[in-house]
């Protein structure tokens, strides 16, 4: 398996998985199934300062590098929030 070390000010980040039915428990068509943008941090550059390996974050819809793998590779400035448990 490859291991990516980002750079700079990226951040990486392994989205949650696609949504494939509803609460309601209705299987989704592929084309209508998604993505929501969240997802927990597995790698961060050495510029990084907001957020830290283990975050459960949310970023932009369309932000980060597709690297064909499962993961994304995003700006800093494109995490919008971390996601606090109580």
């Amino acid at each position: 398996m490859m291991k990516l070390k980002p750079l700079g000010k990226k951040v990486l980040i392994t989205p949650d998985p696609i949504i494939e039915k509803t609460t309601g428990g209705i299987i989704l068509a592929e084309i209508a199934q998604r993505r929501d943008p969240q997802g927990v941090v597995c790698g961060v550059g050495s510029d990084v300062t907001l957020v830290k390996e283990g975050d459960h974050v949310v970023f932009g819809k369309y932000a980060g590098y597709d690297l064909g793998i499962d993961d994304v590779l995003v700006d800093e400035d494109d995490v919008h929030c971390v996601i606090m448990e109580d």
